[in-house]
């Protein structure tokens, strides 16, 4: 990012290191993906918080190991319902 204003630098790498958290913590970084996605958009965006590339097969595992998607077509998921914050439904 170039230069930014007063604090919003720190903001935003704030937000980042934050964002980096909850990929280590969990499947809240989901919620930014608009359903139904593909399990590489899913990859991508974690490939993207953590700056490294993501192998498909094993972030894969992952997801349907923490029963963190569900299939709604051909290739497509979508945050499976116990995950979805209620401002969702």
């Amino acid at each position: 990012l170039p230069p930014l204003a007063f604090d919003h630098g720190q903001i935003i790498e704030a937000a980042r290191a934050r964002l980096r958290e909850l990929v280590h913590s969990g499947t809240e970084p989901l919620r930014l993906l608009a359903a139904p996605f593909r399990t590489q958009q899913a990859r991508h965006l974690y490939s993207q918080i953590l700056g490294e590339p993501i192998a498909p097969r094993p972030f894969k595992a992952w997801l349907r190991r923490r029963e963190a998607v569900q299939r709604v077509g051909p290739a497509r998921f979508e945050r499976a319902p116990a995950l979805r914050g209620d401002w969702l439904r």
